[in-house]
């Protein structure tokens, strides 16, 4: 190919050089461009049209058999605030005088693909330093896992977090299973903390999920 990235990317509008690694194919190859609406739960709204466009040279190509590949599951991730979902359970956070706090996160309100799996969390207050609360965190009616805040952070690990030893394995993870789309409730036990996570901005509930 003749094809130079730094002369050529205006002309045929490229966007940087995510579609280098095609470079080479050959055109006769069957190509297929997939946008699932699972893994893209609002975007395809947007699209009116899909051009692709093939820079090509002219070869000889003994005929091969075409492979079909397999569907790979997705890997998504997406954070959720209470001061935008729940003003009024972030507020008992910020409450200095109420022993606890709870949050609902209406997740199953949000644009989540069916099917999807969670497959870590994380709860982040910020604007809280240091410090160290008990919490819970519950999915619809499923149990409530408990877990500790520290510095304002909580998180599990998961799958690709996961460095292989048991012993390191984070209580967030117990949490870390099922559908996304469900109503997600925090439970804060503030503690001798109080004053501190009274300086909470906003709770922050991050979630990774999958979706095949």
């Amino acid at each position: 190919s003749e094809f130079r990235l730094r002369s050529d990317l205006a002309l045929y509008g490229m966007p940087g050089e995510q579609l280098l690694p095609f470079e080479g194919a050959a055109f006769t190859t069957t190509w297929t461009v997939e946008l699932p609406t699972q893994a893209n739960a609002v975007g395809l709204n947007r699209i009116t049209d899909v051009r692709i466009t093939f820079d090509v040279q002219a070869a000889y190509e003994v005929p091969a058999t075409v492979l079909v590949p397999l569907p790979q599951p997705a890997s998504r991730a997406m954070f959720v605030s209470a001061l935008a979902l729940n003003a009024t359970g972030l507020a008992t956070l910020r409450n200095a005088a109420k022993p606890e706090a709870k949050m609902v996160f209406a997740l199953d309100r949000l644009a989540l693909p069916a099917g999807a799996t969670i497959t870590n969390l994380a709860v982040v207050l910020a604007g809280v330093a240091g410090g160290n609360v008990a919490a819970k965190l519950k999915f619809g009616s499923g149990a409530s896992t408990s877990f500790q805040i520290s510095d304002g952070l909580a998180m599990s690990n998961a799958g690709v977090l996961s460095d292989g030893n048991p012993a390191n394995v984070l209580p967030l993870n117990s949490a870390a299973t099922g559908s996304p789309a469900r109503p997600a409730t925090l439970t804060i036990t503030k503690g001798a903390d109080a004053a501190r996570l009274a300086q909470a901005r906003d709770a922050l509930l991050w979630i990774e999920y999958s979706v095949s």
